[in-house]
């Protein structure tokens, strides 16, 4: 099995035979099927910490809130750069309606929001 970054793509199927047989509350940690793939499948977040806790105060405390909105400056650095990921046709009828909404709700344009292209 692959991981979730991997487009879920299975390279073997799921023990269905041994679900059935473990049936609701089984336990399949004892099994060679949980065994051989228990590695490949584990994902590990780097938002929550799984540290000792004189580990964590070492490394300086950060919060799960810290280390999320840390990922997420890292994820977007640039985006306003980026080209969109949809057909330009679509983009632009969608920068419309958004103006469009601006406009008739706030009274302004978009020309300075974050993201417009058309500045």
């Amino acid at each position: 099995m692959k991981r979730p970054d991997d487009s879920y793509k299975l390279e073997e199927p799921l023990a269905f035979d041994l679900l059935k047989e473990g049936g609701i509350g089984g336990n399949f940690i004892a099994e060679e099927h949980t065994a051989a793939h228990i590695a490949d499948s584990y994902w590990h977040s780097g938002i929550f910490g799984r540290d000792t806790y004189d580990s964590w105060t070492a490394a300086g405390k950060k919060s799960a809130y810290d280390r999320a909105h840390e990922y997420v400056e890292d994820v977007t650095r640039g985006y306003r750069d980026m080209e969109p990921v949809i057909p330009g046709r679509l983009y632009e009828e969608i920068t419309r309606i958004r103006d469009e909404a601006a406009k008739e709700l706030t009274g302004e344009t978009c020309g300075s929001w974050p993201g417009n292209r058309n500045k």
